[in-house]
C-alpha cells in the first residue's frame, strides 16, 4: 500500500544578499529578501543587536569594528520558522590621523609624525617627503596641507593642517650715518614688532625703535629686529662723528686792487 504525501514539509523558504560584506566603518550595507508567498513573518537580525521586521528591501549602516553575523528568519502561516544565515560582514577600522595648525617663523623646521599607514601630501611645497609618515615642513609661506591616509583594509581618512609662517622684519641694509659731535641724529632701520639696539652707549632709549643717538665718538651699532614669534634678524649701523674743521690763523695783508693773493 503506497500513500502519497503522508509526510508534508512545511516552512518558508527564500533567497537572501548583503552588499557589500566588508568595508570600512561607517559601513552601509543593502539587504534585499525574496520569499516564498506562504511566508507570513519576517525578521532580520543584523548580528548588532539591532532587528528589523516585515522589510524585503533596507539599508543598515555598521558604526564599530567587528565582524557580524546577520540572519533572516522567516515564519510560515502555522508557525514553522526557519533561520538563513547570510555572509559574515567585517568592518574595518579608519585610518587615525592627529594634526594641528602651526604657527612659527619663516625658515623653521616642523616636525609631524605620522603613523604606519600610508599617506600623501598635498601640496609638496616644502616638505622633505611627500609619501613618509615622518615629515619636515620648511615653510617660506604659509601653506595648507591635505593629508591622505590609507591603511592596509584601503580605509581613508582625509584630514588638512595649516602651517602658518610668520616672515622676517624686513631692515635696511648696513649704513652709516655720520653726525657733528655732540649733536643728535634718530636712528632707522625700519619697522618690526620689537627693535633693539646694541651697545645702548650713547642712545636715550636703547630698547626703542627709533631711538635719539647723541655720540661722543663714532660707534658702531647692531639693530636687532623680531616678529610676533620672536624670530630676529640684524644689521649693523655705524654712526661715525665728525670733527669741526681746524682753519689756521691768517694774517692781513694789503694788496693792489684786482691783483690775486693765496690764502
Amino acid at each position: 500500500f503506497v500513500r502519497p504525501n503522508l509526510i508534508e514539509v512545511q516552512g518558508p523558504i527564500g533567497s537572501f544578499s548583503a552588499i557589500p560584506t566588508s568595508g570600512c566603518v561607517p559601513l552601509v550595507v543593502d539587504f534585499n529578501a525574496t520569499i516564498s508567498s506562504n511566508t507570513d513573518k519576517l525578521w532580520c537580525d543584523l548580528g548588532d543587536g539591532t532587528l528589523i521586521s516585515d522589510s524585503l528591501n533596507f539599508s543598515h549602516t555598521y558604526l564599530n569594528v567587528d565582524t557580524f553575523h546577520p540572519k533572516f528568519i522567516l515564519v510560515d502561516h502555522v508557525g514553522c520558522a526557519v533561520p538563513y544565515d547570510l555572509p559574515p560582514i567585517a568592518t574595518h577600522q579608519l585610518p587615525e590621523l592627529s594634526l594641528n595648525d602651526t604657527l612659527v617663523c619663516q625658515g623653521a623646521t616642523v616636525p609631524v609624525m605620522l603613523g604606519n599607514d600610508q599617506y600623501l601630501w598635498d601640496p609638496s611645497q616644502f616638505l622633505s617627503c611627500d609619501t613618509c609618515a615622518d615629515v619636515n615642513i620648511v615653510p617660506q609661506t604659509t601653506t595648507t596641507y591635505k593629508i591622505t591616509a590609507t591603511n592596509q583594509f584601503g580605509c581613508q581618512t582625509v584630514k588638512s593642517m595649516t602651517v602658518h609662517s610668520d616672515s622676517l622684519p624686513v631692515l635696511a641694509p648696513s649704513s652709516e650715518v655720520r653726525v657733528c659731535k655732540n649733536s643728535s641724529i634718530t636712528l632707522n632701520v625700519g619697522e618690526a614688532h620689537s627693535i633693539s639696539w646694541s651697545p645702548g652707549v650713547y642712545l636715550n632709549n636703547a630698547a626703542d625703535a627709533h631711538p635719539v643717538c647723541t655720540p661722543l665718538q663714532s660707534t658702531q651699532y647692531t639693530a636687532t629686529a623680531a616678529n610676533s614669534l620672536g624670530c630676529s634678524i640684524q644689521t649693523p649701523v655705524i654712526v661715525a662723528v665728525i670733527d669741526k674743521s681746524k682753519l689756521n690763523d691768517i694774517a692781513d695783508a694789503t694788496i693792489c686792487s684786482a691783483d690775486p693773493v693765496t690764502i
